[in-house]
């Protein structure tokens, strides 16, 4: 068989090669649902943060309205 230097497959397995890629894929398959809890987390705390928005924003609102009230009473007082 001749080498003239240019590329060649050779149809051998190599055992650490194989091991290596099994290695990655594994790691990676871990590292993506590490990845998806903590997107899942980060939904769930935004969800709760916008309802906590809303009810202080609607808090606010019941807040203003009372002090409108009560400034009216005392225009009409005086």
């Amino acid at each position: 068989m001749r080498d003239d230097g240019g590329w060649h497959l050779d149809k051998r397995v190599n055992v650490s090669h194989l091991s290596a890629t099994i290695c990655l894929v594994a790691g990676l398959f871990a590292w993506g649902s590490t990845i998806e809890t903590r997107v899942a987390l980060v939904e769930q705390n935004q969800t709760n943060t916008a309802d906590r928005v809303s009810e202080d924003l609607a808090e606010i609102k019941e807040t203003l309205k009372e002090f409108r009230d009560e400034f009216r009473e005392l225009r009409r007082e005086r």
